[in-house]
């Protein structure tokens, strides 16, 4: 039984809890399948924090076809 508990302590997926909100009214937990996902997901978290919204600005048609080579 020792060795199962074991076995599952290995293959623990890596997670984070985070409280969300001014006041910390949102607590969620994210499950990753490798510490260099948890890593990057991290960077994007400190990265937004302050912010409320964001927007994704589109390449124009142009330059995504000479940085894609038309393969869009």
């Amino acid at each position: 039984m020792e060795s199962e508990a074991l076995m599952t302590e290995e293959i623990k997926k890596p997670e984070i809890t985070i409280l969300w909100g001014t006041d910390r009214e949102e607590q969620k937990t994210y499950v990753f399948e490798t510490e260099e996902q948890k890593t990057f997901f991290m960077k994007g978290v400190d990265e937004a924090n302050g912010w409320l919204e964001y927007e994704v600005l589109e390449l124009y048609e142009d330059v995504k076809k000479e940085v894609f080579n038309d393969r869009l």
